[in-house]
């Protein structure tokens, strides 16, 4: 089968959306053409593409199909009228949840890999809504198999106790959302005075990527973590809409402490449970570094004190936390359990993913034979296809040292003209 793959590419982001994006091209046994130009288009598929050149289109997650600058009307209805297999996978469902089941609809995916667990998948994406639709349960990520290569630091010699990376939600995702900067609050804070060395940051300006964040990783005993997730489900796009607003008419101090905004969202609160284990914990698993976790269900892949050290939400149990991350063998102990039985075991692969696309993706094509490609190809093959559409692959976008770029140039920005600022940020989107 041909595969025409609709992506947002950016290897000098986040590794794991590239990784993703790679296992199709890297592992499938289709042949698989890669188009990462629909976001500097404003969502526009070029006019001279002919969709009827693939037997399958496949939107991938990193384009929202419900927001206009990613698909925009004239591409969504041009995947309409394509008459092969349409596949879409989408992560963060919890937001324009009612536009998405419309688009869904609308241009009539046969197949949908959605993060939603399988117990939640009914409330989310009503059947009556989308007949016929095939909806999958996939995880947000996998085990990235680069990260295999790496030999592991001994435990004696890394240089941080702990780390961590993470970043303020908007408050509407709930009490989810505020995990993932609480807990480095929170720790942080009492680290300080256990004379733990920590590299522990929240802020956006200090997220790292590509090499330096395998390398700080590699070089920390342990990470922290929670589950992936938002525990508010924003259907009709009004709950961030109002809390969004609130926030930045008040300003963000004045709204944590008077909890204003909490009124647009509370009665939403844990209706529907989208905790999945998160990228970042496979990435650390892989690397063969410590979990330091909030209790959790993760996916239902691992299990506390085996696989990861259980942190309680309150923290009460932070001495005991403490006293794990500074011995060495119950350490290495864990590392080894959770390297051993999730690491290398093939289930939690791109393979097993990539595997279970192909096989679904080929039933679906068996039944559309009657629906025959126009003849002769204008690309009959990838080379023909990328002289017109450019991309490169990186193959190890965990190993890339070019993020610090954007770094520098947050640094220089505010002395930057403000003609020059908009041509270093538009440089940066297209990397």
């Amino acid at each position: 089968m041909r595969i025409l793959l609709l992506c947002d590419y950016r290897p000098f982001n986040a590794a794991t959306v590239s990784d993703h994006i790679n296992s199709f091209s890297d592992l499938s046994v289709h042949q698989v053409f890669v188009y990462s130009g629909l976001v500097r288009n404003n969502g526009k598929l070029p006019e001279e593409m002919d969709l009827s050149d693939f037997d399958a289109v496949v939107v991938h997650y990193s384009i929202f199909i419900a927001v206009d600058a990613y698909l925009s009307p004239r591409s969504r209805n041009r995947l309409k009228e394509f008459k092969g297999v349409k596949v879409v996978f989408i992560q963060d469902e919890y937001r324009l949840v009612n536009s998405t089941i419309d688009q869904l609809r609308n241009i009539g995916f046969d197949l949908f890999f959605t993060c939603v667990p399988e117990k939640e998948v009914e409330k989310v994406y009503p059947g009556k809504k989308l007949p016929g639709l095939k909806k999958i349960n996939t995880l947000t990520g996998y085990i990235p198999a680069m990260l295999l290569t790496y030999s592991p630091i001994p435990i004696n010699k890394r240089k941080f106790d702990v780390s961590y990376r993470g970043r303020k939600y908007p408050s509407w995702h709930g009490s989810m959302g505020r995990e993932k900067w609480r807990i480095a609050e929170l720790f942080r804070k009492r680290a300080l005075r256990s004379r733990l060395r920590v590299n522990i940051s929240w802020k956006e300006s200090k997220r790292l990527y590509g090499e330096a964040w395998t390398n700080l990783v590699r070089n920390s005993r342990a990470v922290l973590g929670v589950e992936s997730g938002a525990s508010v489900f924003d259907f009709t796009g009004e709950i961030a809409a109002k809390t969004e607003t609130i926030t930045s008419l008040l300003g963000e101090k004045r709204i944590e402490k008077s909890k204003m905004d909490h009124t647009y969202y509370k009665e939403h609160e844990d209706k529907i449970d989208l905790a999945q284990i998160s990228p970042r914990i496979f990435e650390a698993i892989a690397l063969r570094t410590m979990c330091v976790l909030y209790e959790g269900n993760y996916s239902g892949i691992l299990k506390p004190w085996v696989h990861y050290v259980p942190l309680k939400k309150d923290h009460s149990n932070f001495d005991e936390v403490v006293e794990a991350i500074k011995n060495d063998e119950l350490t290495a102990k864990i590392i080894t359990n959770a390297y051993g039985d999730i690491a290398i075991d093939k289930k939690y692969s791109y393979n097993t993913l990539i595997k279970q696309f192909d096989d679904e993706l080929s039933a679906l094509f068996r039944k559309r034979r009657s629906e025959t490609r126009r003849k002769g190809l204008r690309f009959p093959d990838q080379k023909s296809f990328y002289d017109e559409y450019p991309f490169t692959q990186v193959n190890n976008p965990y190993g890339l040292a070019i993020p610090q770029l954007s770094r520098f140039f947050s640094f220089l920005a505010p002395k930057f003209p403000d003609r020059l600022k908009r041509y270093v940020k538009k440089m940066l989107n297209q990397m």
